[in-house]
């Protein structure tokens, strides 16, 4: 297991550290602990240190939890999912199979689970968070916090800014693969599978419900007094919030675009049935004469009109295709073709 302790002083100066033994001897006024979960063995060491609950414990070795915020009187805890920064939508859609809902989510989203107090962060990692890890080799770089605003405070905006904004940011994949699936829907219409459309909706369904729970979590946020008494902090907040909002219309007109394409697929190739009906029932009824004449010159009978004349066979034949060019020139006036 992966760990990172931040000891914040008073002053602004802070210490690094990478050993769970350091936290029981260092005294320090805040602490900042990431943990990047590879052995959960140890996980319970720092839940004891600063007695978190049991439970949220549990929640934060699930790799699956939705989002949501608990308040535990001592510390907030919250769940977070962030978006993946590199996806491969199309590639997904490509290689279409029945994925489960399961894999899905490890597809498509990372977990982060943050404990916030007043003189602690801990932030759990189920994998490893590129941008999780930036922010720590970015505060490794700095010789003092310098920010207007608590150590806490400012570290737990951080992580919910960051994460927000990336997985608004992260959207655009979806938005470049729905532009290649209309364009395909149109112009190639043999190779487009509907299979594409069914997978692309599916990811935007779950991304949907999970955007929904994350924007709710964001609005209790605002309003919990324990972390937006600052009332300059509170308008951070808002504006998360509100990007978080963005992100749930984002998703709302993807969704809606997919469906479009879908509808439009299903137009087109309706008429391109109607087109071929159309072809097959000019056929059929052109053969219908021409059957009538065979059937009729068919029949065993002597007296037949032209049936000993030399040029019977040619004169028959002759006024079968004049029959045709008739009704293909009728078909024609008539638009039919």
């Amino acid at each position: 297991m992966a760990v990172t302790i931040f000891f914040y002083k008073q002053d602004g100066t802070f210490e690094v550290s990478n050993k769970l033994s350091s936290l029981s001897k260092k005294q320090s006024d805040f602490y900042w602990v990431n943990v990047q979960i590879e052995d959960t063995a140890e996980l319970p060491e720092v839940a004891k240190f600063f007695k978190l609950h049991e439970l949220s414990v549990e929640d934060c070795m699930t790799p699956l939890h939705f989002p949501k915020i608990e308040d535990h009187g001592a510390y907030i805890f919250a769940i977070f999912r962030g978006l993946k920064s590199k996806l491969d939508i199309w590639d997904d859609l490509v290689k279409y199979q029945d994925i489960t809902r399961e894999t899905e989510e490890e597809n498509l989203t990372h977990k982060l689970a943050i404990y916030y107090s007043k003189n602690f962060i801990v932030s759990v990692q189920t994998i490893p968070v590129p941008w999780v890890e930036a922010l720590i080799r970015q505060s490794k770089s700095q010789d003092k916090f310098t920010s207007q605003f608590t150590p806490p405070l400012y570290l737990f905006y951080r992580l919910v800014d960051v994460l927000i904004d990336r997985f608004l940011r992260g959207l655009s994949e979806f938005d470049e693969t729905i532009d290649t699936l209309e364009d395909l829907a149109i112009e190639d219409t043999e190779e487009f599978q509907i299979s594409y459309i069914l997978q692309i909706k599916r990811k935007l369904t779950y991304l949907r419900q999970l955007s929904k729970d994350q924007e709710l979590v964001t609005q209790k946020i605002e309003y919990t007094d324990d972390i937006t008494s600052d009332k300059a902090m509170k308008k951070y907040f808002r504006d998360i919030r509100d990007h978080a909002a963005d992100i749930s219309k984002t998703i709302e007109k993807q969704v809606s675009d997919v469906l479009s394409i879908r509808d439009a697929y299903l137009a087109m190739v309706n008429v391109r049935l109607g087109d071929i009906m159309r072809i097959l029932a000019i056929i059929t009824t052109i053969a219908v004469p021409l059957n009538v004449i065979v059937g009729l010159y068919g029949m065993n009978f002597d007296v037949m009109p032209l049936l000993h004349n030399e040029l019977g066979f040619w004169i028959v034949s002759i006024s079968m295709v004049a029959i045709c060019i008739a009704m293909l020139v009728f078909f024609k006036k008539k638009r039919w073709l």
